[in-house]
Order: structure tokens, then sequence, then C-alpha cells
């Protein structure tokens, strides 16, 4: 099985607002080099991009991998890490308090991926736009996300990772 390190994060401006933008974008770091995915979606939250950053990574990929997943979302990384999906599943997807589980739709889309694709998927976190975006190198690089228009379009956006030394990006893992 071959293996890969993944960094994702998603972003939203005007979260929580019915015309909010989103955008995510994820790294492939294997042996074969480094592969950048991104996209943007409207209607979204920072969540919503968070999870659709993972699934998306996860997505891409052609036959089962040995995964070391970072991103910046106690959101998801706790999920994994705590195994909440399970009581979410044997609850009918409801929370402790009995409230229905926010985008039970993209956490089921991303379970589906690391349950059934044959993937052995490890979820880790790392602090949010500190310098620990890539943190096996011994050299951190700093990770910043913005949102920028795609096309002009004021209803789009697509995040984009800027490095703060991108001539040395590691080539592969």
């Amino acid at each position: 099985m071959s293996k890969i390190a993944i960094y994702t994060d998603g972003a939203c401006s005007g979260n929580g607002r019915g015309d909010a933008r989103g955008g995510w974008a994820a790294i492939h770091v294997h042996s074969s080099g480094v592969r950048e995915l991104s996209g943007a979606e409207s209607n979204a939250t920072n969540q919503r991009m968070e999870l659709r950053a993972a699934i998306e990574a996860l997505k891409a990929l052609t036959a089962p991998t040995q995964v070391t997943l970072y991103s910046d979302s106690t959101y998801v990384v706790n999920c994994f890490r705590d195994r909440w999906y399970e009581a979410w599943r044997q609850n009918g997807w409801r929370n402790k308090k009995k409230h229905p589980i926010a985008n039970r739709e993209l956490w089921e889309e991303l379970l589906e991926l690391v349950e059934a694709r044959g993937h052995a998927v490890d979820f880790r976190k790392v602090v949010g736009h500190a310098n620990k975006a890539w943190p096996y190198l011994g050299q951190p690089r700093v990770v910043q996300p913005a949102l920028r228009p795609v096309g002009g379009r004021s209803d789009s956006c697509r995040l984009v990772l800027h490095f703060t030394n991108s001539a040395s990006l590691p080539t592969r893992v």
C-alpha cells in the first residue's frame, strides 16, 4: 500500500450568512511529488469547507492508500479520533442534545471514503496558520489560506494556499 501525506484547509467569507462563499484546498505529498487540489462553493460555512477539503483529497486517490491527513479543523480530527460518528449513527444522526448532526451528507460521504475505499487514514491536528504546515520536514513553512474570486464571479471563490518559500516546497515524501 502506498503512503501519502495530505494537508487540508477550508475557509469561508461571510460564515453564517446565506450568501457566504467558501473555498477548500488540499495538498497531496507522495513519493512521486506534490499535487494541489482546490475548489469553491456558495452558501458555505467554515465547517462545510473543512469537510469538503478532506472529502475531495480522499476522492482524488485512485487506489487503497495509507494516508496521514493533517487538518487544523478540530471538528474533523476529533470526529475520527474520538469516533463521534459511532454515536451519531446509533442515535439516528442526532447529537447528545438530540439535535440533528450538521452537515450529515458531508459526514456520510467522508465516512464512506474512509471506511469503504480500502484506505488506512490517520487524522492529525495541526495548529491553523502557524509554522506547522509541513512538520515532518524539519523546516516549517507557513500556509495561509486566502479567498480569491474565480473568473470574476462574486458568487464563487477558490481557496489558495500560499507558501512563504514555495521554491523549497517538497517534491516527494
